[in-house]
């Protein structure tokens, strides 16, 4: 038999955290839009803007990205830096719609000690 190695399930925890929230986030994202259209509140949010993260998403599904084997160069340079992008990207698209639906309900207080937004 050839020996292989089977280390990648809990090698590069960075990568494959980010990969799946990432994914997560996208996922509810596409929800809310949905929602928040069907009840015909405004956001500055397009289902081509959520289409837009999901290609940028689209490489962590290659093999030596999920596993997390690529090289240290590639994970650095590439991997990381992208799924972080990603990452941001559908967070804020998020928080943009769950900002409108807290506006459309009335469901935002200013917490003046700290002068943020908060939902309730």
């Amino acid at each position: 038999p050839t020996p292989y190695w089977m280390g990648f399930y809990a090698s590069r925890p960075t990568l494959k955290i980010l990969h799946y929230e990432a994914t997560r986030i996208l996922l509810l994202t596409e929800i809310l839009n949905v929602i928040t259209e069907s009840l015909g509140i405004t956001t500055g949010v397009k289902q081509n803007d959520i289409d837009h993260i999901w290609n940028d998403h689209v490489p962590s599904t290659h093999h030596d990205y999920v596993t997390g084997t690529s090289t240290d160069p590639v994970l650095t340079l590439e991997q990381i830096p992208l799924s972080t992008y990603v990452y941001n990207e559908a967070y804020s698209t998020r928080w943009e719609i769950l900002q409108s639906l807290a506006l459309k309900f009335g469901t935002i207080k200013t917490n003046a000690s700290i002068g943020s937004m908060g939902l309730v």
